[in-house]
């Protein structure tokens, strides 16, 4: 992948739209969204993927409000509740629309419960599965949770990343044992 394509790359993960944008403009909203400071864009691409994954979340988080673009975490700030998902999951029944506008033949089901359903399945499938861990809720919906440390004594390549989103949950225990 060229240097260019993967910086529009690391801003089209977040939601920003590149097309219409010159390289200039580009490379300038990468420079300020990831703090990298004015260089030339291989140098840009290089600095940007150092950073990893988190640290570039943490980044995109913090600097794209500035552009209007607001991260699906912003949404983790909300209460959801699982009353509140209950609620959403009985009142689900299908809702068909036409395809057309889609460009696919037939009828579109926009039921909540299924669509809910898709995409965590897609999230798992893609192997980011680590965004469902900041969703104590979704989780629980699905009958899964993230255990304790002590459950998971003698399992290999445990991934340290499901302790530390368990500790962002604003609704956590005291004195939980991770």
């Amino acid at each position: 992948m060229n240097r260019m394509r993967q910086i529009e790359a690391f801003l089209g993960c977040w939601g920003v739209k590149t097309k219409g944008m010159t390289a200039d403009e580009i490379i300038s909203m990468a420079e300020t969204v990831f703090e990298t400071g004015r260089c030339h864009y291989e140098a840009l691409a290089e600095k940007i993927d150092a950073l990893g994954k988190t640290k570039r979340r943490e980044l995109a988080a913090k600097n794209l409000p500035h552009y209007g673009i607001h991260l699906f975490q912003k949404l983790n700030k909300t209460k959801i509740t699982n009353e509140g998902m209950d609620r959403m999951m009985e009142r689900s029944s299908p809702n068909l629309i036409n395809g057309d506008s889609m460009d696919v033949i037939g009828e579109l089901d926009i039921d909540p419960a299924a669509l809910l359903q898709k995409v965590v399945t897609a999230v798992i499938n893609y192997g980011h599965q680590d965004i469902l861990w900041e969703f104590p809720e979704v989780l629980a919906y699905f009958g899964s949770r993230i255990p304790n440390r002590g459950e998971l004594e003698g399992h290999h390549k445990v991934n340290e990343a499901m302790f530390e989103a368990k500790k962002r949950w604003p609704n956590l225990k005291a004195g939980v044992d991770l």
